[in-house]
């Protein structure tokens, strides 16, 4: 499965969807990095291979476990588009020009102090749990975020 971070010129809604129906543009500003949603793509097909999926839709399974939750309606309001210009795109093929056309720039998501903020509040994650795991806050915080979504599957 392709995935890339965009930068668009103009904000993105949710028609963006039906015009490319093999592919899923998600708002980024609560992912960690690509790595976010590639261990939520593996959980979703996982999930689908196994007969335990909750959405009858792969993107929307991908959806649940990005979010590390199991309702539709809180995946949607984490990761849908509301005028986002920071998207993640992904699908089995993004279409050739689809950036060009929708004035897409690929980015690097950086996890800085704001995301970091804006991720810990998302994911109700406290000062003392980044505390437990050594290392720097950041790391910290994709560990304890990854735990989450894995949390997701026994729940």
């Amino acid at each position: 499965m392709m995935i890339k971070a965009y930068r668009c010129d103009l904000p993105v809604n949710k028609d963006i969807l039906e015009k490319y129906p093999g592919i899923q543009v998600v708002d980024s500003s609560l992912l960690f990095g690509l790595e976010h949603i590639m261990l939520a793509i593996e959980k979703a097909e996982y999930a689908f291979e196994s007969g335990c999926n909750t959405s009858a839709n792969i993107f929307v399974e991908v959806l649940l476990w990005a979010s590390a939750q199991r309702q539709i309606k809180h995946a949607l309001e984490m990761y849908g588009l509301n005028g986002s210009q920071d998207v993640v795109v992904f699908g089995a093929e993004i279409p050739p020009g689809f950036s060009d056309a929708h004035g897409m720039r690929e980015v690097e998501i950086v996890l800085d102090e704001s995301r970091i903020n804006v991720l810990k509040c998302a994911f109700s994650i406290t000062d003392a749990e980044l505390g437990v795991v050594p290392g720097r806050v950041a790391d910290a915080l994709r560990e304890l975020i990854c735990e989450r979504i894995s949390l997701g599957a026994v729940q």
